[in-house]
C-alpha cells in the first residue's frame, strides 16, 4: 500500500477539498490556525477562484477555500518550489480574496475577515526557528492592531518541523507530519489512527482509490516539480562555481600583484602607492605580461608607461574629457575633440597659458560654463572651489598643456608626486573618482608626451 503526495496540487484537494472532506479540513484548519482548540464548528468548502490545470503557467492558484463559522474565509495554499515573487503571490490572493467578497453595489460593512494559510515546502523565513508564523496589521513602534485588521498571513515551513512519529504529542504535530511524510509511508501509524479525521485522510490518499487518470496527473505534477527543482538547484550551483571560480580568481591576482611588487622594487626602486594600487587592479593576463615587462624596466616612468597602456583606470576616465596640447614648436596649437559641442551640463576649464583661448572657446556648446584658471594660483584649489558651488554637471573638460607625467594648473604642475597631496584636498565631490581622474590626467599626458 502506498500514498499519493499531500504537497502536490492534486492530492491536497483530493483530500481536504472533496464532497467527503469537511470534518477532516475542519479538524487541519483548527489545527493550524486555532492550536487544536474547536474554534471550527462549520464551515463550507467553496470552489478556489483560479486553478493549476496548466504547468509553467502563472500559478496563482488556491487550493482549498472554505467559509467558516464565524463569517471568515479561510484560503490555504501550499507551495512546493522557492520561486520568484511567491511572497508577492501571497499578498495577491490575501488581497483578491478579501476584495472579490463585494460587488459593485454592496457596502464595506459586508466584508468579512480573511485568513491565508501557506504552506511551504522551504524555509520562507530563515533566521527564526519556529515552524508556524503568523503577520496581521500593526503599529511599526508600539505593536498594537490596526483596528479592522480583516487580513492574517499564516505561514507553515514544513523544513523546519523536525518530529518523529513518537514524538507528535498535539493535533498540529500530526496534521503537520501527515503534510509532510504521507508519502513516504506505507501503512497508517496507530499515532494517527487515533484522530478519525486523519485516519480518513489516509484512506482518501491510499494510491489504491485513485483512477488511472488520476495517477497520471499526479505523477505529471511530481515529474514537472522535478524538473524545475533541478532548473533551480542547477542554477545555484552554476552561481556558486562561477563566484568560487572569481573568488580563486581574485586571490591569484593578489597573490600575483604582490609577488610583482616586490620584485619590481628590487629592480627600480620604490614605488607610490598610487601606483601600487594600479598594479593590485590588473587582471591575471596583464599582471603576466606584467610580470614579463618588468625586467626591461630602467625606471619608475617606464612603469608607469605600461600601466598606461594597461590598466582600467587609466583608460576609464568616466564623465571627465581630457585635451592637451604641447609646446614644441612656436606655432603648434592646442586642439579640443568635436565631441565637447554635444555634451550637457557641461563646465571647461582652461589653463590661461594655452593660446588661442577666444577661438577655441567658439568651438564649445553654449550653455557650457568656463572657467579660466589664473596662472597665478593653484589651479586644483580654483576647480576645487568652482565644483563646489554647483550640482549637476555630467562632463568635466580640462583644457591645459603637459609634460611628460606632468599637467600644467594654473600656477602648479600636477604629477605623480604631489598626486597624494591633491588627491586630499578635492572633497568637494566623489574624492575617490577626482583621484582617479587625476592619475588618469598625469598619465595621460605622459603617453602624449
Amino acid at each position: 500500500m502506498g500514498f499519493i503526495n499531500p504537497k502536490l496540487y492534486l492530492a491536497f484537494t483530493k483530500i481536504f477539498c472533496s464532497n467527503e472532506s469537511r470534518e477532516i479540513l475542519m479538524s487541519f484548519l483548527n489545527a493550524m490556525l486555532y492550536a487544536g482548540e474547536s474554534a471550527i464548528e462549520d464551515l463550507e468548502i467553496i470552489p478556489p477562484y483560479l486553478s493549476a490545470e496548466i504547468f509553467g503557467s502563472k500559478d496563482t492558484y488556491l487550493d482549498v477555500k472554505a467559509k467558516i463559522n464565524d463569517g471568515k474565509t479561510v484560503i490555504v495554499t501550499i507551495q512546493v518550489l522557492n520561486v520568484a515573487k511567491y511572497r508577492k503571490r501571497v499578498l495577491y490572493n490575501a488581497a483578491k480574496t478579501y476584495g472579490m467578497q463585494l460587488n459593485l453595489s454592496d457596502s464595506y460593512y459586508r466584508l468579512r475577515p480573511v485568513i491565508a494559510l501557506n504552506i511551504t515546502d522551504f524555509e520562507m523565513f530563515p533566521n527564526q526557528l519556529e515552524v508556524i508564523s503568523r503577520f496581521a496589521f500593526k503599529e511599526t513602534q508600539r505593536l498594537f492592531d490596526y483596528p479592522d485588521s480583516e487580513i492574517e498571513l499564516v505561514f507553515i515551513e514544513l523544513p523546519k518541523f523536525k518530529k518523529e512519529l513518537d514524538q507528535l504529542t498535539t493535533l498540529t504535530d500530526k496534521w503537520i507530519y501527515f503534510v509532510k511524510n504521507t508519502s513516504n509511508l506505507e501503512t497508517v501509524p496507530d499515532t494517527m489512527v487515533a484522530v478519525p479525521e486523519i485516519e480518513r485522510a489516509f484512506q482518501i490518499a491510499n494510491d489504491t482509490n485513485l483512477s488511472q487518470k488520476d495517477l497520471d496527473e499526479l505523477q505529471k505534477q511530481e515529474f514537472w516539480i522535478q524538473d524545475q527543482q533541478g532548473a533551480i538547484d542547477l542554477a545555484a550551483q552554476q552561481a556558486l562555481e562561477r563566484g568560487m571560480e572569481r573568488g580563486m580568481e581574485r586571490g591569484m591576482e593578489r597573490g600575483k600583484s604582490e609577488l610583482i611588487v616586490r620584485n619590481i622594487r628590487r629592480l627600480i626602486g620604490e614605488i607610490s602607492p598610487d601606483i601600487q594600487t594600479q598594479i593590485c587592479e590588473l587582471n591575471l593576463e596583464n599582471l603576466d605580461d606584467l610580470g614579463d615587462a618588468m625586467f626591461d624596466f630602467e625606471s619608475v616612468s617606464d612603469l608607469v608607461t605600461w600601466l598606461q597602456q594597461h590598466s582600467r583606470n587609466f583608460t576609464d576616465f568616466g564623465i571627465f574629457g581630457i585635451y592637451l596640447s604641447y609646446r614644441r614648436s612656436s606655432n603648434q596649437r592646442c586642439f579640443v575633440p568635436n565631441f565637447i559641442n554635444s555634451v550637457m551640463s557641461s563646465i571647461a576649464f582652461f589653463d590661461s597659458a594655452v593660446p588661442d583661448i577666444q577661438i577655441l572657446h567658439k568651438g564649445i556648446k553654449p550653455g557650457t560654463k568656463v572657467i579660466i584658471l589664473d596662472r597665478a594660483r593653484d589651479g586644483v584649489s580654483q576647480i576645487t572651489a568652482a565644483l563646489a558651488s554647483l550640482r549637476n554637471i555630467t562632463s568635466i573638460h580640462i583644457i591645459s598643456h603637459g609634460s611628460p607625467a606632468s599637467l600644467q594648473l594654473g600656477a602648479i604642475d600636477l604629477n605623480l608626486t604631489n598626486l597624494n597631496f591633491y588627491g586630499e584636498k578635492l572633497q568637494c565631490c566623489t574624492g575617490a573618482m577626482w583621484r582617479r581622474m587625476m592619475r588618469a590626467l598625469v598619465s595621460y599626458s605622459k603617453s602624449v608626451g
